[in-house]
């Protein structure tokens, strides 16, 4: 019984250590799970990481904030992808395509369409919310207007910004601005706040307003629009094309800068640096930015397009008063994108000279129609802001009037 007692304890020792043993079963199954869990936990990640890849090259973002901006379409292109933006400003600008309009998204997913013969400026910011900024690849090096620049409006889409928080989606419309010059204090009064005035969806209806501090009333027509012709300056070429364009591709493009004058096809440019274009008339301006890209839709700035160019500076920046800048120290016409007045990668809005649009004013003066309306700053006078209406008569020229050309696809 000893002999049997001492050999089951030697039995039970050998087992002992098998199991719990450095080497034992135990320790080998622990092992086995510590591995099976790490190898879990590689497979997800590189499941993860394969996903965020397909994100990024479908340009569907991140969503975050709950915008997702990218709406479910997919991008051509991202920004960041090497050959869309220019590694510096030396490198010449790649047109996306040179045929057919794509489709961008920037570094949050937010879509942009980008149109043919265009690429992204060196200057164009990462995100819609710092202003994506387009340049024109000419269709040869010899095209005049080659390196012209623009800046894409979001329009009915939240967008997700490069810090993750959410702009809310914006309106197009026709806006009044709560600002308003006080002569007895040298000051323009109000908040700056974007007052909705007609929504887009209501642009065939002959809406009227009485912008804060006038006594008349201003319209938007198209230029088949018969109510509208006897008024007398040029309206918009087709404005339910450029209502359907902004709202389905949910932005449209206003020229970075001011015209600038010297191009040989008597087409502006929209560049830094160049000689503003002065003492044109309001329908000169109008056949000026008409037909100058081939395939693409460009005219005159309209009203809805200045006032929702407005709302998103003031949306992006937070800056809720940029509606009532005025022209601060610019008190001299200079050349275009000089002042420093830059808000989300498009300059002079709110300085430098008035800006011819398409909107019509009922204003008369000793029976004469003052049909032709104007915006913002001007440099020799200092009530004049950002949304500022100006109106004068058709045949009026002045080395402090000029305009700014829009493009939609």
């Amino acid at each position: 019984m000893v002999v049997t007692i001492i050999v089951l304890l030697i039995l039970a020792g050998v087992t002992i250590s098998l199991a719990l043993g450095d080497n034992g079963i135990i320790g080998k199954a622990q092992e086995a799970s510590n591995m099976y869990a790490n190898a879990s936990k590689d497979e997800k990640k590189s499941l993860n990481d394969l996903s965020d890849e397909i994100t990024r090259l479908s340009g569907r973002g991140d969503d975050e904030g709950g915008s997702g901006g990218g709406g479910g379409s997919t991008a051509d292109y991202t920004i960041t992808d090497s050959g869309v933006k220019p590694a510096s400003s030396t490198t010449a600008v790649t047109p996306l395509s040179t045929s057919e309009t794509k489709t961008l998204a920037d570094n949050k997913g937010n879509i942009v369409k980008v149109p043919k013969n265009f690429g992204i400026a060196y200057e164009s910011g990462d995100n819609v919310a710092e202003g994506i900024v387009i340049e024109y690849t000419g269709t040869s090096d010899s095209d005049p207007l080659k390196g012209n620049q623009y800046v894409w409006v979001p329009v009915g889409q939240a967008i997700t910004k490069t810090d993750g928080t959410t702009m809310p989606a914006i309106t197009l419309g026709r806006y009044d601005f709560d600002a308003q010059w006080n002569s007895s204090t040298s000051t323009i009064d109000g908040t700056g706040t974007a007052i909705l005035k007609q929504d887009s969806a209501n642009w065939a209806t002959p809406t009227s307003f009485m912008p804060t501090g006038k006594t008349y009333n201003v319209y938007e027509y198209s230029a088949d629009n018969s109510e509208g012709n006897a008024y007398g300056n040029t309206k918009a070429s087709n404005l339910s094309g450029f209502i359907t364009s902004a709202n389905s591709n949910h932005g449209y493009y206003i020229a970075r800068y001011e015209a600038g004058s010297g191009a040989s096809n008597s087409k502006p440019y929209t560049q830094k640096n160049k000689t503003a274009w002065v003492s044109i008339t309001q329908p000169n301006a109008a056949t000026a930015c008409q037909g100058m890209y081939d395939g693409l839709n460009s005219d005159l700035i309209n009203s809805y397009a200045w006032d929702t160019a407005i709302v998103y500076i003031q949306t992006a920046t937070g800056n809720t008063a940029y509606s009532k800048q005025n022209r601060g120290s610019n008190t001299s016409k200079v050349n275009t994108g000089i002042t420093g007045d830059e808000q989300c990668k498009i300059n002079d809005m709110a300085k430098n000279i008035c800006e011819w649009t398409t909107e019509s004013s009922t204003r008369t003066v000793t029976g004469n129609g003052y049909p032709c309306v104007s915006r913002g700053g001007y440099c020799d006078v200092v009530n004049y802001f950002t949304a500022f209406r100006s109106y004068n008569i058709t045949t009026y020229r002045s080395d402090g009037f000029g305009f700014r050309p829009l493009l939609y696809l």
